[in-house]
């Protein structure tokens, strides 16, 4: 990783490969919202994207893996802070929604 940067990381392995991905930050009214430019596709099992200074530590976000962009929500994170630093990463995992 280049000196002075955090990052998140999504690892799926390849269960997810080419899924659409979105980070969403919950707000003051519980809602979940997502967060503009932290949504692609799952490429090679991970999702990565670069955290701000001004942005340390803060939370909760989650990950949201959907079927396709628009699509329904495949699978969820568990709640997760942004790094604290530079060069840290926070690793997310996820678990695929049940009782379709």
């Amino acid at each position: 990783m280049p000196d002075n940067q955090a990052l998140i990381m999504l690892d799926t392995g390849l269960a997810f490969e080419g899924a659409w991905t979105v980070v969403q930050w919950q707000g003051v009214d519980d809602n979940w919202h997502d967060v503009t430019g932290w949504q692609g596709r799952v490429r090679d099992g991970q999702v990565r994207w670069r955290v701000a200074a001004k942005d340390f530590g803060t939370g909760p976000f989650h990950w949201v893996i959907y079927d396709k962009m628009g699509g329904i929500a495949q699978a969820i994170s568990t709640s997760f802070r942004l790094p604290a630093s530079d060069n840290q990463t926070v690793t997310v995992e996820v678990s695929p929604i049940t009782g379709k």
